[in-house]
C-alpha cells in the first residue's frame, strides 16, 4: 500500500474508530454532563483532562506508526505489510487500546461520570477478547518468529519501563544492571530493615570475598514446593561473586534473621529450577509475573534461554546442611 493511501484510510479509520470509542459513545451515555461524585472533586478533574489529552494524543500516535513503519492502517481489512515495533509499541504491544482506555478513565475523572469507568471496563474487556481470539493469532500466521520475538520481550497491556530493542541482547540472556537497581537498593534496604513487607524481596548479608566485611544487599526469594533460592538476573553482580565464594548467608527482614547455605546450580538445574521455582511463583499475580518478565528480563516460558548467563543458587536451612541432608557448599 503506498505511504498516501495508508495515511488517508488511517485519519479515516481514527475518526471512525477511537472517534466513536471515546466520542460519541461517551456522549450518548453522559451527554457531557458535569458532576460532582464527591467534594473537592476539581483535582481529579484537572487529572482527568491530562489522561483524556494523553490518551488521544498516545492513540493517534499509534495510528501513524501504522502509516511511517507497517504501510498499511490498524484495520484488519488493510492490515500492515510489516510488522509494527517502533514508538510506543517498543513498551507495549498494543498501545493503541492501552491510549483509549486511558482516554475513557480521563473523560470519567473530566465529567465526574462513574458510569464511564464501567463502560471502560466493558471495553477492556472486548479489546482482549479480540485480540488473544484474533490478532495475535493473526500476527502469529502472518509475521511468525518475528512476531514471537516482539511477544516474548514486550508485554501487551502493562508498558514496560524500558524501551525493547531488536537484537540488543542475545535471546534470554541477562540485561546490564540497570541504572534504577542501585537507587532501589538504598531504598529498599531501610524499610527491609525495619521489617516493611516487600514481597518476596529479602536482604542478604554475606561477607565480602575480598574484606570479609558483611555485605548486605536486597534480593529476591524464588520459592516454591519446599524449595527456593536465588537468580540474579542481571548476572555477574557482586552479591553473586561474594555468596559463591562464601557458600553461606544470613538473609531475613526486620527482625526475622536466617542463616542459609547456599549451592550454586549447573546450567541445566538452573533451567529446572527457574520451571519448577521461579515460573510458578512468577504466575501466581499479574504483578509478580509482570515483574519477572519485563524488569527483571526473565523469559520463564523458555527456561533454558533464561538461564543462560544467570547464576542460580539454591538455599537450605544451615540446620539442615548441620543434619547431613545437603552437602556442605
Amino acid at each position: 500500500m503506498r505511504r498516501s493511501t495508508a495515511a488517508a484510510a488511517s485519519a479515516l479509520f481514527f475518526l471512525v474508530a477511537p472517534g466513536t470509542v471515546v466520542g460519541v459513545i461517551p456522549w450518548l451515555l453522559t451527554g457531557w454532563r458535569f458532576r460532582d461524585p464527591l467534594p473537592a472533586w476539581t483535582p481529579l478533574r484537572v487529572a482527568g483532562a491530562a489522561l483524556l489529552v494523553a490518551g488521544v494524543a498516545a492513540a493517534g500516535q499509534a495510528f501513524v506508526r501504522f502509516v511511517v513503519e507497517g504501510l498499511g492502517t490498524p484495520a484488519p481489512v488493510a492490515a500492515p505489510a510489516r510488522l509494527v515495533v517502533g514508538g510506543l509499541y517498543r513498551h507495549v504491544r498494543n498501545p493503541m487500546y492501552v491510549a483509549l482506555l486511558v482516554a475513557i478513565g480521563g473523560e470519567a475523572l473530566l465529567l465526574g461520570q462513574v458510569s464511564l469507568l464501567a463502560y471502560a471496563a466493558v471495553v477492556g474487556a472486548v479489546l482482549y477478547s479480540f485480540v488473544r481470539g484474533y490478532e495475535e493469532p493473526a500476527l502469529r500466521r502472518r509475521f511468525g518468529e518475528q512476531y514471537d520475538e516482539y511477544r516474548r520481550a514486550v508485554p501487551g497491556w502493562w508498558p514496560r519501563l524500558r524501551p525493547w530493542q531488536p537484537g540488543a541482547t542475545p535471546a534470554g540472556g541477562p540485561r546490564r544492571l540497570p541504572r534504577w537497581a542501585p537507587v532501589f537498593n538504598r531504598v529498599a534496604r531501610p524499610l527491609l530493615a525495619a521489617g516493611v513487607p516487600m514481597g518476596p524481596d529479602v536482604l542478604l548479608t554475606v561477607r565480602g570475598r575480598r574484606t570479609g566485611l558483611p555485605r548486605t544487599t536486597p534480593v529476591a526469594v524464588c520459592e516454591n514446593a519446599g524449595r527456593r533460592g536465588l537468580i540474579s538476573p542481571f548476572g555477574e553482580v557482586n552479591w553473586v561473586r561474594n555468596l559463591r565464594a562464601a557458600g553461606q548467608a544470613t538473609i531475613g527482614a526486620g527482625r526475622r534473621r536466617e542463616e542459609v547455605s547456599a549451592v550454586e546450580l549447573g546450567p541445566a538445574e538452573a533451567a529446572e529450577f527457574i520451571r519448577d521455582v521461579l515460573a510458578p511463583q512468577a504466575r501466581r499475580t499479574r504483578l509478580g509475573g509482570w515483574i519477572v518478565r519485563h524488569v527483571d528480563g526473565i523469559d520463564i516460558d523458555h527456561p533454558l534461554e533464561a538461564a543462560r548467563g544467570r547464576p542460580v543458587f539454591e538455599l537450605h536451612a544451615r540446620s539442615e546442611a548441620a543434619a547431613g541432608h545437603i552437602p556442605e557448599p
